[in-house]
């Protein structure tokens, strides 16, 4: 449940960074920024779930 949690705040504090209007279309950044926030995300997910279980 907490991990369900971690993840939607996280995506919650994410989303307006990375759906951002642009000049048209997504760009090159928009898509490596996409790209580094989901791994980011897991990465934080799974310390949060490690953390919690000590």
């Amino acid at each position: 449940m907490i991990n369900r949690l971690v993840k939607q705040a996280a995506w919650a504090y994410l989303q307006p960074m990375s759906s951002s209007p642009g000049a048209g279309g997504s760009t090159v950044f928009q898509r490596v920024w996409n790209r580094f926030s989901d791994v980011f995300i897991r990465i934080m997910t799974r310390m949060f779930d490690c953390f919690l279980r000590l």
